[in-house]
C-alpha cells in the first residue's frame, strides 16, 4: 500500500514491476499496469481586459492554483461554460462588455 498526489487532472499511470535475483520461470507476470481517473479540482477563471496580464493571474499560479485568464469577449457566459469552473472572478470589468443575458445567468 502506498499514497501519491496526482500532479494533476486527468490520466495517472502506475507501472508495478516485480524483479528477483533468481530466474523466473514465468517472467511475463512480473508487472501490471493501471490507469488511474482523476477528477481534481476545477480551475478558477479570472476575467479582466488585461487576460493573461492580470497581475492577480500570476500571483494565484504562484500559490499553486489553476487559473485560466480570459477577455470579457473570450468567455461564453453560459451556464455549462462557466460550470468547469469553481469560481469565477471579475476584475474591473463592464457588464456592457458581459451582455444582459450573461448577467441573468
Amino acid at each position: 500500500m502506498f499514497r501519491d498526489k496526482a500532479p494533476q487532472r486527468g490520466v495517472c499511470e502506475y507501472v508495478l514491476t516485480i524483479e528477483s535475483p533468481e530466474t523466473d520461470p514465468t517472467p511475463e507476470n512480473n508487472k501490471a499496469r493501471v490507469l488511474i481517473g482523476v477528477q481534481g479540482e476545477k480551475p478558477i477563471s479570472a476575467v479582466s481586459s488585461a487576460g493573461e496580464d492580470l497581475g492577480l493571474v500570476n500571483l494565484l499560479r504562484k500559490a499553486g492554483l489553476a487559473v485560466t485568464a480570459y477577455k470579457p469577449e473570450q468567455l461564453k457566459w453560459a451556464i455549462d461554460e462557466l460550470a468547469q469552473f469553481s469560481s469565477v472572478i471579475l476584475e474591473n470589468v463592464s457588464a456592457t462588455k458581459i451582455g444582459i443575458p450573461a448577467l441573468h445567468t
